[in-house]
């Protein structure tokens, strides 16, 4: 069955305490979106927060965060994230540096790559990561709009790394989230369609988990 990943953009420790126990009886782990304002507009919580919380939940730090190796050793010092992924826009001439701290704290690590950016700039990692995040939107925020493009490159990727896991991240809903798989995904982080108001969280994990 599809590995579903709730996104989580926290404002507040309150926020993301809430977030975590509305999902935590559905899933092992959740993906946590750190934002500085700089990769991205928004910004969100960060460490002292996160450090905080009660949970079983296996956490991913996604750093959406402009030169992440200058925070990245306070983040694989925390014994609370288990996987860290950063963009590989973000990240200059210190991807392998970046990869090689999160290695040698035990940490799992992936690189992000947003649908504008040319997938020829992963292949010299593989092998050393643990897994790439395709997005399907430009990051930043719930609800932005799926970019279909971006799933030709998965496709083509998978193709020519069919053992390299693939989580997909950006507008999953039932059909996105078939779509993804259909190009080789074996995972997908889904945000707004798990929180949206109103929504059942069980039901709507469930939904995206039996969509492949």
């Amino acid at each position: 069955m599809l590995e579903v990943i709730p996104a989580i953009i926290a404002h507040s420790y309150e926020e993301l305490d809430q977030k975590l126990k509305a999902v935590e009886s559905f899933v092992e782990k959740v993906q946590v979106d750190i934002m500085d304002g700089k990769f991205v507009a928004d910004t969100t919580i960060g460490l002292e927060e996160i450090e905080k919380i009660n949970t079983n939940l296996q956490i991913q730090a996604h750093l959406m965060v402009m030169k992440p190796e200058k925070i990245l050793n306070y983040w694989v010092s925390s014994p609370v994230i288990s996987e860290l992924i950063f963009h590989i826009e973000a990240a200059d001439h210190h991807i392998y540096k970046i990869i090689d701290m999160c290695l040698g704290k035990g940490r799992k690590v992936g690189i992000a790559i947003n649908p504008g950016t040319e997938t020829i700039k992963l292949y010299p990692t593989i092998g050393k990561i643990d897994f790439v995040q395709f997005m399907t939107v430009y990051p930043g925020k719930y609800g932005s709009d799926f970019v279909e493009s971006v799933l030709g490159k998965i496709s083509a990727f998978h193709s020519q790394y069919p053992n390299v896991k693939i989580i997909v991240d950006g507008a999953m809903h039932v059909e996105t989230a078939r779509k993804a798989v259909a190009a080789g995904a074996s995972a997908i982080v889904a945000g707004s369609h798990i929180f949206a108001e109103g929504r059942d969280i069980s039901e709507a994990i469930e939904e995206l988990k039996s969509s492949a």
